[in-house]
């Protein structure tokens, strides 16, 4: 009787009940679970990424604008702005064009 039930026991390997290679449903949810966790983390830092360098440049521009126009009204002057969208930027000068500054947006 002994023999019988050690033909009827199942092989137990180190990774559980079956002899098939796998992965158990234990170690599928804890890698799903450590996987989103970093991606909590990480995402987020990224999303802000592209948004800093379009606030950066903004301002940067809006200061040329204020420039421009305190300049053009303490002077009596006109100033011209040229958006480049085609080559990416911006160029500034006074009718005189004494002075011309581009800046690569």
């Amino acid at each position: 009787m002994a023999r019988k039930a050690e033909k009827g026991k199942m092989p137990i390997s180190r990774t559980g009940i079956s002899s098939k290679r796998g992965f158990t449903l234990l170690e599928i949810v804890v890698v799903l679970f450590i996987v989103s966790l970093v991606m909590a983390i990480v995402l987020p830092s990224f999303a802000g990424f592209g948004e800093s360098k379009l606030k950066s440049e903004s301002k940067e521009i809006a200061s040329i604008l204020r420039y421009m126009n305190d300049s053009a009204v303490s002077r009596k002057e006109t100033f011209l702005i040229r958006f480049d969208l085609d080559k990416n930027m911006v160029t500034w000068q006074d009718l005189m064009e004494r002075k011309r500054k581009s800046l690569t947006i």
